[in-house]
């Protein structure tokens, strides 16, 4: 892979427009970025929402953050651990993409992968609304948790399908294929150890 110039950085599109791109025109900006992709761009995108969501995460349970060691400690451990996480993500699914037969660029799904996640920006604002009182706050902040969940799992395979043109059902299925692969495993160990222990 060829190593990206400063200017080739800048033409490819500020951080503003990948960022309002994404929310905006989600498959528009997605499949600019496949023509044309920029995996300095996208993960350095993909780190300062990290970094925005630490930051969230500190300020939404400081009790919790204080008993693990600390802020530094929690943004030396999420930072990685979102790295890791985005970096499985993406190879767990173009192996099942090649599995089921569809090509196209690993580089190419890990940083549309890591545009998917823009909205979990939105986590560190909504921290705040657990801190509204009584059983509100919990109702509130459980349901926004679920909406941003929701939008970066559709990104995510919109970005599926946009890397291996493949239609939107297909691209579900590369996506769902190895949580289905895991939850099967998860209950074929769960069903095993039951057995053993009820005899």
């Amino acid at each position: 892979m060829d190593i990206e110039s400063k200017d080739d950085f800048v033409r490819k599109g500020s951080l503003a427009e990948v960022v309002v791109g994404i929310i905006v025109s989600p498959v528009a900006r997605m499949r600019a970025v496949n023509r044309e992709p920029s995996l300095r761009l996208s993960l350095t995108v993909f780190l300062l929402v990290m970094l925005v969501v630490s930051i969230g995460t500190v300020l939404a349970d400081a009790e919790l953050a204080a008993q693990l060691g600390g802020s530094a400690v929690v943004f030396a451990v999420l930072m990685p651990l979102a790295i890791f996480i985005l970096f499985t993500q993406a190879g767990v699914c173009f192996g099942a993409a090649r599995l089921l037969g569809a090509r196209g660029s690993f580089a190419n799904l890990l940083s549309l992968f890591a545009l998917a996640n823009i909205p979990s920006f939105f986590m560190a604002p909504l921290a705040l609304v657990s801190f509204v009182p009584g059983i509100a706050g919990g109702i509130l902040h459980g349901l926004g948790s679920f909406v941003l969940s929701t939008w970066v799992m559709v990104l995510a395979i919109i970005a599926v399908r946009e890397t291996f043109q493949v239609t939107t059902g297909r691209a579900l299925l590369i996506y769902g294929l190895p949580i289905l692969l895991l939850v099967g495993l998860v209950v074929l160990v769960a069903g095993a150890a039951f057995l053993l222990y009820a005899q």
